[in-house]
């Protein structure tokens, strides 16, 4: 029977990374055995001991615990690793704080594109109550950033053409074997953020297809593991933007540079003005 695993990164997320577990049985397609691989970054939170306890009621194939948190990329890589060598067909990258909300791998399967994700349902702030879906990536090819398809109506079920897009969102990307046979795994020079987009583009660039599936959805919670506009985070994704820039825009490099110096130095004029008036108010 051929072999779907889905390969999901723990790192201090245990709570979220249960309530995917759990949803994890909606996901069926007849004639594929389908196995979950955990790999944990190092967690001090214990998640390793918890989850260790609940391997066979969860069906977890495989836990693996890293040494030290070794970031998205390389992290990953690990359970791709572990999934290959066990004769995976495809492989399902799903982010710890992601949920199953339908059986989207009966309609990834049937579209036969080299790379596929549903629809990402999110939240963009914690407060909000809107839904926000997203349907994929793009790149702006002289500034090197990205940006997103992002609607605020639901998917319909009808016969809606797929989606072609540059990359598909790191959370949730369901890959063929012979993708990772071609070009390699998830590049490590990334810690977190731009892996995705580097993975996509790569791959189209070997003339594999990457699309969304505007049918199906998933939900993402968004910044389990790191506060998605934390200090941390900005540098990640700014670093992360430097390294893509350098490795795929050729000659544009210089405006790519140009411009997320000017974003960087932005960012740090708005945290310093943000400051300033948190200080003028308790003054």
């Amino acid at each position: 029977m051929k072999k779907i695993y889905n390969v999901i990164l723990n790192y201090n997320g245990y709570e979220d990374t249960i309530l995917l577990l759990k949803s994890l049985p909606k996901l069926k397609a007849p004639g594929y055995q389908i196995s979950t691989v955990i790999i944990d970054n190092r967690s001090t939170d214990d998640s390793v001991g918890r989850l260790s306890e609940l391997i066979g009621q969860l069906k977890i194939d495989k836990l693996i615990e890293n040494r030290k948190n070794i970031g998205f990329a390389k992290g990953n890589n690990v359970g791709i690793k572990y999934a290959l060598n066990q004769g995976a067909v495809y492989i399902l990258l799903l982010n710890n704080d992601t949920k199953i909300v339908d059986n989207f791998l009966p309609s990834l399967l049937k579209i036969d594109a080299d790379i596929a994700s549903p629809v990402v349902q999110f939240h963009e702030f914690k407060e909000s109550k809107n839904w926000i879906y997203d349907y994929g990536g793009f790149i702006n090819w002289t500034t090197g950033r990205t940006y997103h398809i992002n609607k605020n109506s639901q998917p319909k079920t009808n016969n809606i053409q797929t989606i072609p897009v540059d990359y598909i969102a790191g959370c949730c990307m369901f890959i063929k074997r012979k993708v990772f046979e071609t070009i390699g795994l998830l590049d490590e020079k990334y810690f977190i953020y731009f892996e995705d987009v580097d993975f996509c583009v790569t791959a189209k660039k070997k003339g594999f297809s990457v699309i969304v599936d505007p049918t199906t959805t998933i939900y993402h919670k968004l910044g389990g593991s790191m506060d998605r506009w934390s200090k941390r985070a900005i540098y990640r994704n700014l670093l992360g933007n430097f390294i893509f820039i350098t490795k795929h825009l050729g000659w544009k490099r210089i405006t790519g540079y140009a411009y997320l110096f000017v974003l960087t130095a932005k960012i740090i004029r708005d945290r310093l003005m943000g400051n300033i008036k948190r200080k003028l108010k308790v003054t």
